[in-house]
């Protein structure tokens, strides 16, 4: 009769070396402040878009998108998006970790996709 007590860190071992997988040394993941980190990149880059944007348009109410930057906000706002998702799925243990960032994250999501909805009402609806 087989030992049905493995774990995937055995089958692991078995196949891939241990020193090439953290989580099967216990190490824990650190997943979470690196959504974080690139979540902030993505929101960089788009006030960074909006800014250059709105200056050559002469402000944000003659704000005009082109096609190509309409695509990039909307690629932007769903990386943001679904990186606050999985971090709101967080356990709460790592969710404590990154709670100031998370609500930083959250409220920057909020202001970005305002003003690019009030400067582009195109935008709006594909936001």
């Amino acid at each position: 009769m087989s030992n049905n007590n493995t774990t995937v860190g055995d089958e692991l071992a078995d196949s891939v070396p241990r020193i090439l997988v953290p989580s099967a040394l216990g190490v824990p993941s650190r997943r979470h402040f690196v959504v974080v980190r690139r979540a902030r990149e993505h929101y960089q880059e788009l006030v960074t878009l909006g800014e250059e944007v709105f200056e050559r348009s002469g402000g944000p109410d003659n704000a005009v998108f082109t096609e190509c930057e309409k695509g990039l906000i909307r690629n932007k706002l769903f990386l943001i998006k679904n990186s606050i998702a999985e971090l709101d799925a967080l356990p709460e243990a790592k969710k404590a970790d990154i709670a100031t960032d998370l609500q930083s994250l959250k409220d920057d999501w909020e202001q970005v996709t305002n003003k690019l909805s009030a400067a582009a009402s195109s935008t709006e609806e594909e936001i």
